[in-house]
């Protein structure tokens, strides 16, 4: 399923604005919200990094919900599916 709508879906699963998400390199962020890109329709989340200089970011939503890249599986140090994972996703992992 690929929805992108009012709940903000896609690839099953949904972003939650105002929330922190962690990086599959354990470093965790604060997600601001979904835009979409006024020229290509392309929705792109933006996000601030709760460490260091506290930078802002964006990147492609899909990019954002898509799993670890298998090149990248050696630095994923917190062996998440997801490149970035919400806490209740976490949660349910740790409960199986």
């Amino acid at each position: 399923m690929v929805v992108i709508a009012e709940n903000k879906t896609i690839l099953d699963r949904k972003i939650k604005p105002n929330t922190i998400y962690r990086h599959y390199k354990n470093k965790g962020y604060f997600i601001h919200d979904v835009f979409r890109h006024t020229e290509t329709g392309e929705y792109y989340v933006a996000y601030v990094a709760l460490y260091g200089d506290c930078l802002k970011h964006t990147r492609p939503l899909e990019m954002f919900l898509s799993k670890v890249p298998e090149e990248d599986q050696h630095k994923n140090v917190t062996g998440q599916t997801y490149r970035f994972m919400h806490k209740v996703e976490l949660l349910a992992l740790n409960e199986e």
